[in-house]
């Protein structure tokens, strides 16, 4: 039969093992936390951003992996931005199993700019059509597959009153643009074009190569072009009564201009 322990060395064998494992778990705590990702890599990033390359310094072959695919993604050490939000970036030496190190990566959300135009028109008419502008997508994205909840452009405009009316840009969700609103533009509703009767309203120059003016014009008007057969070759919308003949074969045309209901025609002969 072996020797029986006394309690004293049953003690200090239970200390000895306690030791050794306090020691191995000191050691396990060291291995699975090294210093493999540089911080600098991880400043906050914005949706767009082009994919950037992990510093390695370590001198260890290692592999990186994401939390998220859907806010980055790691290829060798390449991370590619995919979308906004905040994922873990892991690393860990590529003969071992245990991840080593852990850094965060922030994408915050690209500003998009929204815009409309000012737009005119007179007493009487239609509201004008207000179109929405965006300036700020990226990769071929647009207002129908990026943004959640489209905004909307609201205009109170009263189409029997003169004046100037606020266009206001509101609403609208995307998970990786923050919308930007210009509400600056407006739509002016206007009266009567012609001053004092169309005996004051002529062309000028007359006969014209490039641009021309209207005289006696005190709002925007839209300008039609005819030719002598009465095919209408030019069509514009002038807020300074001026208009552009350059690139007309040479001739005479007939100029209709039009303020709500108050049409005139004039004649004008293009060199």
């Amino acid at each position: 039969m072996g020797k029986k322990l006394t309690l004293v060395e049953i003690i200090l064998i239970s200390l000895l093992f306690c030791c050794n494992l306090s020691v191995n778990a000191q050691l396990k705590n060291t291995m699975t936390h090294d210093t493999l990702l540089q911080a600098s890599d991880f400043t906050a990033k914005v949706y767009g951003f082009a994919p950037f390359s992990l510093h390695n310094k370590s001198g260890k072959t290692l592999k990186y992996s994401s939390s998220n695919p859907a806010v980055a993604t790691v290829a060798d050490s390449t991370v590619t931005i995919k979308g906004a939000g905040k994922c873990n970036i892991y690393a860990k030496v590529a003969s071992d199993t245990t991840i080593r190190d852990t850094a965060i990566l922030t994408v915050h959300k690209k500003n998009l700019d929204i815009s409309t135009p000012s737009l005119w028109c007179h007493i009487g008419e239609k509201k004008p059509t207000i179109v929405i502008i965006y300036s700020g997508f990226i990769d071929g994205e647009n207002e129908n597959n990026a943004l959640t909840v489209k905004p909307v452009a609201l205009c109170p405009a009263n189409m029997s009153v003169a004046g100037s009316y606020n266009i206001t840009l509101s609403g609208g969700t995307s998970s990786n643009y923050s919308l930007i609103f210009d509400n600056t533009s407006k739509i002016k509703v206007v009266g009567a074009a012609l001053e004092d009767g169309i005996d004051n309203v002529s062309l000028y120059p007359n006969p014209a190569s490039d641009i021309v003016t209207i005289s006696g014009i005190s709002v925007p008007v839209l300008v039609e072009i005819s030719n002598i057969v009465g095919n209408i070759v030019r069509s514009v919308r002038t807020d300074n009564g001026a208009f552009n003949v350059d690139g007309l074969p040479a001739g005479v045309y007939f100029v209709k201009i039009t303020a709500g209901t108050d049409i005139i025609v004039k004649k004008i002969i293009v060199e």
